[in-house]
């Protein structure tokens, strides 16, 4: 993958999920978070990793690659099963009560961020 088309992901998924990362890429990216961009919180985080994407690990880069990718799946299943609304949280809870009708990225993608939305130590 070059590296033009590896910064435009990054970018994409940075810009377009300016949400708190699934914990994947928390984890993925946390020494990097650590390395360039102490201090940050949620939105400025994914900030400074674009700003630094060059200076990205391989899994970081690998881990938010793997969530782009659930992204465009469960863009395409919302539109598929939810129609096509501009509110993210119905669309959200809509993608949540079909969970049969999902992708199997997409459903990846809503499980990592359902994880990474329990607080810490509740498995």
């Amino acid at each position: 993958m070059t590296k033009t088309l590896v910064a435009c992901l990054v970018s994409l998924v940075l810009i377009v999920f300016l949400q708190p990362a699934s914990a994947d890429v928390r984890q993925s990216c946390q020494a990097d978070i650590q390395r360039l961009c102490t201090g940050s919180q949620n939105g400025p985080v994914f900030r400074c990793l674009r700003q630094n994407q060059s200076q990205l690990s391989e899994p970081c880069l690998s881990a938010i690659q793997i969530q782009m990718r659930g992204m465009r799946a469960c863009r395409a299943d919302a539109k598929r099963i939810c129609g096509d609304t501009q509110d993210r949280h119905a669309t959200f809870q809509c993608l949540q009560q079909h969970p049969s009708d999902l992708s199997p990225d997409c459903a990846g993608l809503l499980a990592s961020r359902h994880q990474s939305a329990q607080p810490s130590g509740a498995n």
